[in-house]
Protein backbone atom coordinates (compact mmCIF):
# COMPACT_ATOMS: atom_id res chain seq x y z
CA UNK A 1 0.00 0.00 0.00
CA UNK A 2 2.69 2.12 0.99
CA UNK A 3 4.40 1.50 -2.05
CA UNK A 4 1.54 2.62 -4.27
CA UNK A 5 1.11 5.75 -2.37
CA UNK A 6 5.00 6.67 -3.04
CA UNK A 7 4.25 5.29 -6.88
CA UNK A 8 1.63 8.16 -6.90
CA UNK A 9 3.10 11.10 -5.32
CA UNK A 10 6.13 10.51 -7.71
CA UNK A 11 3.63 10.53 -11.02
CA UNK A 12 2.22 13.82 -9.59
CA UNK A 13 5.00 15.27 -8.71
CA UNK A 14 6.67 14.21 -12.29
CA UNK A 15 3.21 15.81 -13.84
CA UNK A 16 3.46 19.06 -11.60
CA UNK A 17 7.04 19.42 -13.19
CA UNK A 18 6.34 19.09 -16.38
CA UNK A 19 3.48 21.72 -16.40
CA UNK A 20 5.87 24.24 -14.07
CA UNK A 21 8.73 23.47 -16.90
CA UNK A 22 6.37 23.66 -19.91
CA UNK A 23 4.78 27.28 -18.40
CA UNK A 24 9.10 28.48 -17.59
CA UNK A 25 9.66 27.38 -20.81
CA UNK A 26 6.63 29.30 -22.80
CA UNK A 27 7.33 32.46 -20.72
CA UNK A 28 11.23 32.27 -21.66
CA UNK A 29 10.20 32.15 -25.47
CA UNK A 30 7.39 34.47 -25.19
CA UNK A 31 10.30 37.28 -23.38
CA UNK A 32 12.72 36.37 -26.21
CA UNK A 33 10.42 36.91 -28.86
CA UNK A 34 9.09 40.67 -27.43
CA UNK A 35 13.25 41.25 -26.99
CA UNK A 36 13.11 40.40 -30.85
CA UNK A 37 10.65 42.43 -31.89
CA UNK A 38 11.74 45.37 -29.74
CA UNK A 39 15.02 45.20 -31.49
CA UNK A 40 13.60 45.14 -34.83
CA UNK A 41 11.47 48.46 -34.06
CA UNK A 42 14.90 50.07 -32.33
CA UNK A 43 16.70 48.94 -35.85
CA UNK A 44 14.14 50.15 -38.02
CA UNK A 45 13.72 53.68 -36.15
CA UNK A 46 17.58 54.14 -36.14
CA UNK A 47 18.16 53.39 -40.27
CA UNK A 48 14.59 55.63 -40.72
CA UNK A 49 16.54 58.22 -38.88
CA UNK A 50 19.39 58.29 -40.61
CA UNK A 51 17.41 58.12 -43.81
CA UNK A 52 15.95 61.05 -43.38
CA UNK A 53 19.23 62.78 -42.21
CA UNK A 54 20.41 62.13 -45.66
CA UNK A 55 17.33 63.69 -47.61
CA UNK A 56 17.82 66.94 -44.56
CA UNK A 57 21.35 67.11 -45.68
CA UNK A 58 20.56 66.78 -49.73
CA UNK A 59 17.59 69.41 -48.82
CA UNK A 60 20.45 71.65 -47.61
CA UNK A 61 23.06 70.97 -50.86
CA UNK A 62 20.42 71.50 -53.29
CA UNK A 63 19.74 74.97 -51.54
CA UNK A 64 23.08 75.88 -51.15
CA UNK A 65 23.43 74.85 -54.92
CA UNK A 66 19.82 77.02 -55.87
CA UNK A 67 21.69 79.95 -54.47
CA UNK A 68 24.81 79.70 -56.11
CA UNK A 69 22.45 79.08 -59.41
CA UNK A 70 21.01 82.57 -58.89
CA UNK A 71 24.11 84.41 -57.42
CA UNK A 72 25.81 83.79 -60.78
CA UNK A 73 22.49 83.95 -63.04
CA UNK A 74 21.21 87.12 -64.56
CA UNK A 75 18.09 85.60 -65.79
CA UNK A 76 15.93 82.40 -66.75
CA UNK A 77 17.96 80.98 -69.32
CA UNK A 78 21.56 81.19 -67.41
CA UNK A 79 19.57 79.40 -64.50
CA UNK A 80 18.07 76.68 -66.18
CA UNK A 81 21.64 76.15 -68.06
CA UNK A 82 23.15 76.10 -64.89
CA UNK A 83 21.24 73.57 -63.45
CA UNK A 84 21.33 71.36 -66.56
CA UNK A 85 24.88 71.48 -67.61
CA UNK A 86 26.52 68.43 -67.81
CA UNK A 87 23.36 66.94 -68.67
CA UNK A 88 22.53 67.41 -64.86
CA UNK A 89 25.21 65.41 -64.12
CA UNK A 90 27.36 68.13 -61.41
CA UNK A 91 24.09 70.01 -59.97
CA UNK A 92 23.04 66.06 -59.15
CA UNK A 93 26.52 64.72 -57.80
CA UNK A 94 26.92 68.25 -55.72
CA UNK A 95 23.32 67.39 -54.33
CA UNK A 96 23.86 63.76 -53.11
CA UNK A 97 27.13 64.40 -51.45
CA UNK A 98 26.70 63.06 -48.09
CA UNK A 99 30.54 62.15 -47.49
CA UNK A 100 31.15 64.94 -45.03
CA UNK A 101 28.24 63.88 -42.56
CA UNK A 102 28.63 60.88 -39.62
CA UNK A 103 26.23 58.53 -41.77
CA UNK A 104 27.35 55.48 -42.48
CA UNK A 105 26.38 52.96 -44.75
CA UNK A 106 23.60 55.05 -46.33
CA UNK A 107 23.47 55.80 -49.89
CA UNK A 108 21.61 58.88 -51.76
CA UNK A 109 20.59 58.41 -55.69
CA UNK A 110 19.27 61.42 -57.45
CA UNK A 111 17.76 60.91 -60.56
CA UNK A 112 16.50 63.81 -63.13
CA UNK A 113 13.00 63.32 -63.49
CA UNK A 114 11.91 66.97 -65.54
CA UNK A 115 9.70 66.59 -68.52
CA UNK A 116 12.12 67.13 -71.76
CA UNK A 117 11.59 71.24 -72.79
CA UNK A 118 10.29 72.14 -69.13
CA UNK A 119 11.28 75.49 -68.10
CA UNK A 120 9.20 76.42 -64.95
CA UNK A 121 9.97 73.62 -62.74
CA UNK A 122 12.83 70.69 -62.24
CA UNK A 123 11.73 67.68 -61.05
CA UNK A 124 13.83 64.84 -59.22
CA UNK A 125 13.19 61.90 -57.50
CA UNK A 126 15.53 60.49 -54.60
CA UNK A 127 16.41 57.04 -52.99
CA UNK A 128 18.26 56.65 -49.79
CA UNK A 129 19.24 53.20 -48.25
CA UNK A 130 20.52 53.45 -45.13
CA UNK A 131 21.96 49.71 -43.81
CA UNK A 132 23.25 48.01 -41.29
CA UNK A 133 24.36 44.55 -41.36
CA UNK A 134 21.70 42.76 -42.46
CA UNK A 135 18.85 45.39 -41.82
CA UNK A 136 18.20 47.85 -44.71
CA UNK A 137 15.64 50.85 -44.52
CA UNK A 138 14.92 52.69 -48.15
CA UNK A 139 12.98 56.30 -47.96
CA UNK A 140 12.13 57.83 -51.15
CA UNK A 141 10.72 61.33 -52.15
CA UNK A 142 10.24 63.68 -55.17
CA UNK A 143 11.88 67.33 -55.28
CA UNK A 144 10.79 70.13 -57.71
CA UNK A 145 13.12 73.32 -57.78
CA UNK A 146 11.06 76.15 -59.14
CA UNK A 147 12.68 79.06 -61.98
CA UNK A 148 12.47 81.79 -59.69
CA UNK A 149 12.20 83.83 -62.95
CA UNK A 150 9.17 82.57 -64.02
CA UNK A 151 7.24 83.03 -60.79
CA UNK A 152 7.63 86.95 -60.90
CA UNK A 153 5.92 88.14 -63.31
CA UNK A 154 2.55 85.89 -62.25
CA UNK A 155 2.65 87.29 -58.85
CA UNK A 156 3.16 90.75 -59.55
CA UNK A 157 0.33 90.91 -62.05
CA UNK A 158 -1.84 89.52 -59.47
CA UNK A 159 -0.65 91.95 -56.83
CA UNK A 160 -1.85 94.69 -59.25
CA UNK A 161 -4.46 93.17 -60.14
CA UNK A 162 -5.59 92.89 -56.54
CA UNK A 163 -4.28 96.28 -55.95
CA UNK A 164 -2.21 95.31 -53.36
CA UNK A 165 1.66 94.81 -52.12
CA UNK A 166 3.48 91.91 -53.72
CA UNK A 167 5.29 91.47 -50.44
CA UNK A 168 1.53 90.43 -48.63
CA UNK A 169 1.07 88.52 -51.68
CA UNK A 170 4.26 86.39 -51.54
CA UNK A 171 3.87 85.87 -47.80
CA UNK A 172 0.27 84.39 -48.35
CA UNK A 173 1.18 82.66 -51.34
CA UNK A 174 4.04 81.01 -49.03
CA UNK A 175 2.09 80.14 -46.09
CA UNK A 176 -0.68 78.13 -48.63
CA UNK A 177 1.96 76.89 -49.74
CA UNK A 178 3.41 75.14 -46.82
CA UNK A 179 0.17 73.97 -46.18
CA UNK A 180 -0.30 71.95 -49.01
CA UNK A 181 3.73 70.45 -49.14
CA UNK A 182 3.14 66.85 -46.94
CA UNK A 183 5.01 64.00 -47.07
CA UNK A 184 2.63 62.45 -44.68
CA UNK A 185 5.42 61.39 -42.40
CA UNK A 186 7.56 63.89 -40.62
CA UNK A 187 8.21 67.80 -40.96
CA UNK A 188 11.78 67.39 -40.43
CA UNK A 189 11.81 67.16 -44.59
CA UNK A 190 8.68 69.77 -44.79
CA UNK A 191 10.00 73.03 -44.55
CA UNK A 192 11.73 74.93 -47.46
CA UNK A 193 12.75 78.42 -47.73
CA UNK A 194 10.06 81.45 -47.94
CA UNK A 195 10.88 83.74 -50.37
CA UNK A 196 9.39 87.29 -51.29
CA UNK A 197 9.60 88.72 -54.81
CA UNK A 198 9.48 92.13 -55.61
CA UNK A 199 10.81 93.21 -59.41
CA UNK A 200 10.20 91.85 -62.81
CA UNK A 201 12.94 90.84 -64.49
CA UNK A 202 11.60 93.39 -67.28
CA UNK A 203 12.32 96.18 -65.04
CA UNK A 204 15.78 95.57 -64.13
CA UNK A 205 17.38 98.67 -64.85
CA UNK A 206 21.02 98.14 -63.21
CA UNK A 207 23.31 96.22 -61.61
CA UNK A 208 22.17 96.91 -58.12
CA UNK A 209 18.30 96.21 -59.00
CA UNK A 210 19.21 92.59 -59.91
CA UNK A 211 21.70 91.71 -56.54
CA UNK A 212 18.33 93.12 -55.46
CA UNK A 213 16.08 90.73 -56.44
CA UNK A 214 18.63 88.24 -56.62
CA UNK A 215 18.40 88.50 -52.70
CA UNK A 216 14.49 88.71 -52.84
CA UNK A 217 14.90 85.43 -54.98
CA UNK A 218 17.19 83.76 -52.12
CA UNK A 219 13.83 83.84 -49.82
CA UNK A 220 11.10 83.02 -51.46
CA UNK A 221 10.15 79.30 -51.99
CA UNK A 222 11.97 77.44 -54.68
CA UNK A 223 12.17 73.78 -53.29
CA UNK A 224 9.50 71.70 -52.31
CA UNK A 225 10.08 67.82 -51.05
CA UNK A 226 6.53 65.62 -51.27
CA UNK A 227 5.26 61.86 -51.62
CA UNK A 228 7.59 60.58 -49.17
CA UNK A 229 7.69 56.89 -49.05
CA UNK A 230 9.10 53.82 -47.36
CA UNK A 231 10.20 51.30 -49.76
Amino acid sequence: MLRNNKGSIMIVTMIIFSIISTICITCISLTYSNVNIASLELKNLQLKENGLGAVEIVYGNIKNEIENAIDNCSDSQEYINYIKRDNYKSFILICKDISKSDLNNTTVELSNKTPFGEVKNFEFEMKVTAKENNYKKQIKVNIKIKNPWNEISTLQEYAKSEDTDIEEVITETNTENNELDNINETDIIENSEDEIVEDKEDDIDNKNDLEDLKEIFKKYKLITIYNYEEI
